[in-house]
């Protein structure tokens, strides 16, 4: 019966499938490999079962171990599963899909993204370029501190997510045309301009300070200290350790950056659509959420173009008539 083949075995076809088959971004591939195997490792310690044909009520007691996880991250789980038996009635491994019948809910809260303001933007490029650099930052070697300024000059001149930043060859930047070739989520390819020269010449002088120790057969336009490529890990650090010398009120991640670029690009009346394409979303959707403008922004608006201010005032009258 094609009910009896084992868990195990079905995973590593699903995974296989969607590699090689579907060609699936190698990100979502791993993130479906580990949450199958989180399911496969519950079933086995609650003897629940080793087959692909998995009950109901087995599904709910995994479903409900989840909850201690973030929404988001529960809602991953619940796609992986979703995909994986849908692959699985698909291939004839299964008669009955287990999960259609289950009515999963997971409302997930709108938060509004960290964002940081326009005057910590100048405390930061403050730090960059103009301050006395501080102790913490006078340590680090020129080439790291070269590198931390293209890295962050790069997030906030285009909005890059951190992965999409350290995939980058040295032949996807252009600093001669001043474009970047980026390929995002879903291997999505997407060019984009660079504007300013301030970030065209953080690019440079970082890449002519590689330059002699850098590898042949090395591609990448960012490396650590031993010449690899950099890691989301590494960029992490230097932007908190840029942020901690700016003495900046809140937590900054890469991803500040990309929140960043996309608030203030709606707050000077960028049209939205041009900023999804920027950002590399696929559903407009997505890019919503920075239409929330700031407080100050909206009495500006609200105070220079409120169409009230185009009817009469009323005549002055006593509070008795």
């Amino acid at each position: 019966m094609p009910d009896s083949v084992s868990l195990s075995h079905a995973i590593h076809d699903f995974c296989f499938h969607c590699r090689y088959e579907k060609n699936l971004n190698e990100k979502t591939v791993t993130a479906y490999a580990s949450d199958l195997r989180h399911f496969s490792a519950f079933l086995m310690k609650h003897d629940a079962c080793s087959r692909v044909s998995v009950s109901a009520e087995a599904l709910r007691e995994y479903l409900r171990s989840l909850s201690g996880y973030k929404p988001k991250t529960i809602k991953r789980h619940v796609a992986t599963l979703k995909a994986f038996f849908r692959y699985a009635c698909d291939f004839g491994l299964l008669q009955e899909n287990p999960i259609q019948p289950l009515k999963i809910h997971i409302r997930i809260p709108s938060l509004l993204p960290n964002v940081m303001t326009l005057d910590e933007m100048v405390q930061l490029v403050g730090v960059l370029y103009h301050r006395p650099m501080s102790a913490e930052l006078a340590l680090v070697q020129r080439e790291r501190r070269l590198r931390m300024t293209a890295v962050a000059e790069l997030l906030f001149g285009t909005g890059l997510r951190v992965a999409e930043l350290c995939s980058l060859d040295t032949d996807a930047v252009d600093l001669t045309s001043g474009v970047v070739r980026v390929f995002g989520k879903g291997s999505k390819e997407r060019i984009i301009p660079i504007c300013r020269p301030e970030i065209l010449r953080a690019l440079r002088l970082y890449r002519e300070s590689t330059e002699a120790r850098r590898l042949p057969s090395e591609k990448a336009f960012f490396l650590n200290r031993s010449g690899a490529r950099l890691s989301p890990q590494t960029i992490r650090a230097d932007i908190h350790l840029l942020t901690r010398a700016a003495a900046l009120p809140r937590r900054v991640t890469p991803h500040t950056f990309r929140h960043t670029l996309a608030t203030l690009l709606l707050d000077e009346g960028v049209d939205i659509r041009f900023i999804q394409h920027l950002l590399g979303h696929s559903s407009l959707s997505t890019t919503q959420i920075y239409t929330h403008v700031s407080q100050s922004s909206q009495r500006h608006i609200l105070e220079d173009f409120h169409p009230r201010r185009r009817l009469p005032a009323p005549e002055s009258t006593s509070d008795n008539s």
